[in-house]
């Protein structure tokens, strides 16, 4: 028995244990499923075409990022250049203008400047000239009497002096040529009217035109009469040229003693023409 056992092959002992009783108390162990993960292959490479193309869109996304940043620079540099040249040009134009008003403040001013000196120039040159011929004003005066002056106008400009108004007056004392200046003070504050005489037109002419008579209001005193520089009289003529451009011509005479009428010199002032 013993060496059929020895000599049984192994499929016969595989056989025998297969057709042994299900009853025995051993228990059966189940093997598990087998779930082995399979290996991980790589992708397969790519072909040659494929490589070639992807290579040359990332070179053309490369190109096409740079190009727009390039544009976007250049629309910043762009739209700052425009920025700063309108800036400049806004003041370019503003400085034209300040300038053009300039000149053309200064153009009006020279051209009313010329036109006021062409005409001042040209009234001064044909205005009229209110004044008395040398040596031909008269005094009657004799020791207890008033003092009588005489003398006239002439026109020596170019047009008629008109609205010519004139008023005078005589002073007698030590201090008449301090009452002449005195006279012809207030007079500078006020214009002759009515009141004083009536209005006159002188018109240009060598020939004396209108002949004055002033009389003094007081008496000559025989020490005004046998004095130098007690007698004085003062004279006022205000006119207008054809412009109503208004002139004054002021004249005054002083009374030396030594003849029997005396003999008259103009005053150191109050002499001029305005």
């Amino acid at each position: 028995m013993t060496s059929e056992n020895s000599d049984s092959s192994p499929e016969d002992r595989s056989t025998k244990a297969d057709a042994a009783p299900a009853d025995k108390s051993e228990p059966i162990t189940q093997l598990a499923p087998d779930r082995t993960v399979p290996p991980i292959q790589a992708p397969p490479a790519p072909h040659s075409y494929q490589m070639s193309c992807d290579k040359k869109k990332d070179r053309y996304d490369k190109a096409k990022f740079w190009a727009e940043m390039l544009g976007i620079l250049f629309l910043i540099a762009y739209t700052y250049e425009t920025y700063r040249t309108n800036n400049l040009t806004q003041c370019a134009l503003n400085i034209s203008k300040i300038q053009f008003a300039t000149s053309q403040a200064n153009a009006k001013q020279q051209f009313d400047q010329a036109q006021r000196s062409s005409t001042d120039q040209f009234r001064e040159d044909q205005r009229p000239y209110v004044w008395r011929p040398s040596e031909s004003i008269t005094a009657q005066a004799a020791n207890g009497e008033p003092v009588v002056f005489t003398f006239p106008f002439i026109n020596y400009g170019k047009s008629p002096a008109i609205q010519e108004r004139s008023i005078g007056k005589v002073f007698l004392g030590n201090n008449a040529l301090s009452k002449a200046d005195n006279w012809f003070a207030a007079l500078d504050r006020r214009h002759l009217g009515p009141k004083d005489s009536p209005p006159a037109v002188i018109p240009p002419t060598a020939t004396p035109q209108i002949n004055n008579r002033l009389q003094s209001t007081e008496l000559l005193t025989p020490e005004e009469w046998s004095s130098d520089g007690f007698v004085v009289v003062g004279v006022r003529i205000e006119y207008f040229d054809t412009s109503m451009h208004p002139y004054v011509s002021d004249m005054c005479w002083v009374r030396r003693a030594g003849k029997p009428q005396g003999r008259l010199i103009n005053c150191e002032r109050h002499n001029e023409i305005k």
